[in-house]
């Protein structure tokens, strides 16, 4: 039984949509998407590039193999949504091509915001931290355009 099973996708993963009606429906090709919400048959995917944000079902998903992410801003924002352990995502490409991501965590110490953002690097051009609800926090990233 192959690993990729949709049954196994996971918040902020990476995918890539095998149903070549849905690449021609919405333009998005075999390009890499992240998922951002899960439902019981079918998961919300966000595509940079074109911006798109489409619910596919599950069946029709497979993890992105680590050669067709590359060091692209999906691949960072999969990553920076599990370092900071976030509950919900929202991604939207801005007009100068960078990846805006609007994360809700719980708390974060100034030592492990000086931490990620030295991970980070030059990759990350903005990061704001606001209250979110219910003791939750919600951080605002922009990162640089990757390829």
């Amino acid at each position: 039984m192959p690993t990729d099973a949709p049954r196994e996708l996971r918040f902020a993963g990476l995918v890539v949509c095998t149903d070549a009606s849905l690449h021609a429906a919405f333009g998005i090709g075999s390009r890499v998407g992240i998922v951002t919400e899960q439902r019981r048959k079918d998961a919300r995917v966000v595509y940079v590039d074109p911006d798109r944000s489409l619910w596919i079902p599950r069946s029709a998903l497979r993890h992105a193999a680590g050669d067709e992410a590359g060091a692209s801003s999906l691949r960072i924002a999969s990553q920076l949504a599990a370092e900071m352990q976030a509950s919900t995502l929202e991604a939207v490409t801005s007009p100068d091509g960078a990846l805006r991501l609007i994360m809700r965590h719980g708390a974060i110490t100034p030592g492990a915001v000086d931490a990620l953002r030295a991970k980070m690097g030059p990759d990350l051009a903005a990061w704001k931290i606001r209250p979110g609800s219910m003791s939750r926090l919600e951080s605002l990233f922009e990162l640089r355009r990757l390829p």
